[in-house]
């Protein structure tokens, strides 16, 4: 998708999902990814935050029962289509 889309990808609003950060990580793991590449070292990460510290993109995930921030990447789509 990356390379799909025309502008540049700076920051990616997703919730706690297993689909986005590994489960009971607390938050995105991306700084922790880039800085274990920096340094050559060896880890484990989960797919989705792997590829966003790769292209430089900023992963924020919604606060855990906030329930003023659920829905708020669904309200966002329509703006972006």
């Amino acid at each position: 998708m990356i390379a799909a889309v025309p502008y540049k990808i700076h920051t990616v609003l997703t919730d706690n999902g297993i689909r986005f950060t590994t489960p009971g990580a607390g938050g995105s793991a991306v700084p922790l990814i880039k800085e274990a590449i920096a340094n050559g070292e060896i880890f484990r990460a989960h797919a989705f935050e792997y590829a966003c510290a790769r292209n430089d993109i900023e992963h924020r995930t919604t606060k855990a029962r906030h329930p003023w921030t659920n829905g708020q990447v669904e309200r966002m789509n329509p703006t972006i289509k």
